[in-house]
C-alpha cells in the first residue's frame, strides 16, 4: 500500500517583490515546458470578474493591438469598461472641484475608484523560483524587472555560466525602489547575489552557487507551478458577455465551482495536473541548451507591458490633489 505525505497550510507560495532587496534563484524549465526550454511565461490577466459564489475568475486578456500599425485588431469589452470608468472618474473629479461638498458626487467618485481598482489588468512574467530560505514558489515580475534580469543572465552566459542550470545556478537580487511614492517612478535593479567568505584571514565576495539536489526535486511537484495554462483563454464575445451579464455570465463562461477560483489577486488560478513533474530529473537533465535563453515568451501581438496593473488606484499615485484630500473633496 502506497503512503502519501499529509499536506498542511494554505497552498503554494507566491512571492511578492517588496521595496528593498529580494533574493531569488530562478528555476529551470519544468513540467510541460521542460522540453521546449521555456523558463518563463508572460500573462496579461483580467481581474475583478466574480462568479455567483463571489469568487474571482481571472482570465487572459483578449485585446490585440498591431504593434506596427497601432490599430486594435481585437477589442476587449473589459478594456472598454476600464476606459469608461477612468473617464467617469475624471469627470467626477472635475465636478467635485466646483462643488467639493457635494456628498452624492463624493459617493459616486468613491464607487468608481473602487471599480477601477477591482477591474484591473495585470501584466507580468511568471517564473518558478526558490529563495534563500529554501522556499519554492511563483515569482511574478513586470517588464522593467524582467529586462534587468535578462541583462544579468546575458552577462553570465557570456562568461560560460548558465545561471538556471541544475548544478551551477545563481541567485539574483531584485532591488526595488521608489523615491517619490508614485507607481510610475518605481525602479528595479537586478544583480547577481554574492556572499562574503573568508579564506586565510582574507574576506571577499563570490557568487552564491545553487544546486538542485534530490531533496529539492522531490518538493517541486507540490511547491512549484505548472506555468503553462495558468489562466483560462476566452473569446472576445465571452468577455463581452461577462461584462454585460455579471456573475451569471461568469458562471456560464468560466464555471460556478471553486476549483479554479481565487479570492484575491494574491492567489493564483492554477490548472493542476498530476503529471506536473513526471520524470522531472530526466526532463531537467535532457532539456535543450536553449533552456537558459532569455527570449521572453509573450503573445504574438502583445500590447506594451507594464509593471503592475494598468490602471491607477487611489493608493498607487493619489495626485488629483491627493485624491481630493482623500475624498474630503476640499478645495
Amino acid at each position: 500500500m502506497e503512503l502519501g505525505k499529509a499536506k498542511y497550510g494554505q497552498g503554494k507560495k507566491v512571492f511578492k517583490v517588496q521595496d528593498g532587496d529580494n533574493v531569488f534563484r530562478i528555476l529551470p524549465p519544468m513540467g510541460k515546458l521542460a522540453k521546449s526550454g521555456k523558463w518563463n511565461l508572460y500573462y496579461r490577466v483580467e481581474w475583478g470578474y466574480k462568479n455567483s459564489a463571489g469568487k474571482n475568475r481571472p482570465f487572459q486578456d483578449v485585446r490585440v493591438v498591431n504593434r506596427e500599425t497601432k490599430m486594435v485588431e481585437v477589442e476587449s469589452a473589459a478594456h472598454v469598461r476600464r476606459e469608461a470608468l477612468k473617464e467617469e472618474k475624471t469627470q467626477l473629479i472635475a465636478a467635485l472641484r466646483k462643488t467639493p461638498a457635494d456628498a452624492t458626487l463624493k459617493s459616486q467618485l468613491t464607487a468608481v475608484t473602487e471599480a477601477i481598482k477591482r477591474f484591473n489588468l495585470d501584466s507580468k512574467y511568471y517564473l518558478n523560483a526558490i529563495d534563500l530560505n529554501g522556499q519554492i514558489g511563483l515569482l511574478k515580475i513586470g517588464h522593467k524587472a524582467f529586462m534587468a534580469l535578462k541583462t544579468e543572465i546575458d552577462k553570465l552566459r557570456k562568461v560560460g555560466v548558465d545561471p538556471l542550470s541544475i548544478e551551477n545556478g545563481r541567485f539574483f537580487n531584485f532591488n526595488r525602489s521608489n523615491a517619490t511614492g508614485n507607481f510610475q517612478d518605481t525602479a528595479y535593479q537586478v544583480t547577481v547575489y554574492k556572499e562574503r567568505v573568508s579564506v586565510n584571514g582574507e574576506t571577499y565576495e563570490k557568487d552564491r552557487v545553487h544546486k538542485i539536489d534530490e531533496t529539492i526535486i522531490s518538493r517541486l511537484s507540490d511547491e512549484a507551478f505548472e506555468l503553462s495554462g495558468m489562466y483560462p483563454e476566452v473569446t472576445a464575445s465571452q468577455v463581452e458577455a461577462m461584462v454585460k451579464g455579471g456573475a451569471a455570465a461568469v458562471d456560464q463562461v468560466l464555471g460556478a465551482g471553486d476549483k479554479r477560483s481565487a479570492d484575491s489577486e494574491d492567489d493564483e488560478t492554477v490548472v493542476e495536473t498530476t503529471t506536473l513533474l513526471t520524470n522531472l530529473k530526466e526532463s531537467l537533465s535532457t532539456a535543450p541548451a536553449a533552456m537558459a535563453a532569455v527570449t521572453p515568451v509573450v503573445p504574438q501581438t502583445p500590447v506594451a507591458t507594464v509593471d503592475k496593473t494598468t490602471v491607477a488606484t487611489p493608493t498607487a499615485a493619489l495626485s488629483d490633489d491627493e485624491f481630493l484630500k482623500s475624498i474630503g473633496a476640499v478645495r
